[in-house]
């Protein structure tokens, strides 16, 4: 299979880490196989504004390891801000800290956390419609090359064996989501949630230390939900990652988390347990607009 072209511009752009299981030739490839284990995550006071604007107020939080912390709240209550936050998108907008497994990670640009085994998805998921579901599941693996433009041409034989080894961990991802049967088809032909569960899958491929999640279940169906349901319970079985999930579907976080944050107005409002939050008058009289 031909590399897709947006692949072959991104490859050469950063150095994969020493201990990715990629760049050992011996190492058996496989979904989590050689992952370095969940990260804990602590925020302290967090806080964005845009000029006059307070997007989020003194936010701060403990993520425990190998856990799925939901995030909730209605509409504008800085769920996807925060998630943006964690993930380095307001370098400039933001104060506070974000510490992963014991590292400041607040000044990082976005390539830094791919490379350090950190994964988001998106509420819209941003693929490439005119490649295929395997391909875009493959970008995923961009950090983790090792070899630029250059080698492709004097160790092509080299070359070509690493980008198997990523159509191997694209297809487990594939596998893991459910989706390996439709691996060759053109991500513009699929269904919107077939399309989700390949921003999934790109998240996981690399066998990340920590997921973000923003929105998995939005736009789907009943069955659909459920499908996503069973996918987070089993990764989460894995005990090789940590999961945050900006979720609106209470049935979901019901089901799989094992601690809710309930956020309102750029604050978070209240922590603890499924049941602690979604069933707290403090919850249903601030946050759905009644009380128990």
């Amino acid at each position: 299979m031909e590399m897709p072209q947006s692949l072959v511009r991104t490859r050469c752009w950063r150095p994969a880490m020493s201990d990715d299981p990629l760049l050992d030739n011996t190492a058996e490839v496989g979904l989590f196989k050689g992952a370095r284990g969940p990260a804990p995550v602590v925020v302290e006071s967090v806080g964005v504004r845009f000029g006059g604007l307070i997007a989020l107020d003194d936010v701060s939080l403990r993520v425990p390891t190998g856990e799925l912390t939901a995030i909730i709240g209605p509409n504008g209550a800085g769920k996807t801000t925060l998630l943006n936050a964690m993930s380095g998108a307001f370098r400039g907008q933001m104060v506070g800290r974000v510490m992963v497994s014991g590292t400041d990670v607040s000044g990082w640009r976005t390539w830094r956390f791919a490379a350090a085994g950190i994964a988001r998805s998106f509420q819209h998921p941003p693929l490439i419609d005119s490649e295929t579901v395997l391909e875009n599941v493959m970008i995923g693996l961009h950090h983790s090359l090792g070899y630029n433009n250059l080698q492709t041409v004097i160790r092509p034989a080299w070359c070509n064996k690493r980008e198997r080894q990523m159509q191997s961990l694209g297809m487990a991802a594939l596998e893991f989501v459910g989706l390996a049967r439709i691996a060759n088809s053109v991500v513009g032909s699929v269904p919107y949630g077939a399309r989700k569960l390949t921003d999934l899958a790109r998240a996981l491929v690399s066998s990340p230390r920590l997921i973000m999640l923003d929105e998995p279940t939005s736009g789907l169906g009943a069955d659909a939900r459920e499908d996503m349901s069973r996918i987070l319970t089993s990764v989460l079985a894995t005990k090789m990652t940590t999961l945050i999930v900006v979720e609106h579907h209470m049935d979901l976080v019901r089901a799989v988390a094992n601690n809710v944050v309930g956020m309102q107005a750029g604050r978070v409002l209240m922590t603890g347990s499924p049941s602690d939050v979604l069933d707290s008058d403090v919850f249903l009289a601030a946050i759905v607009g009644r009380s128990g």
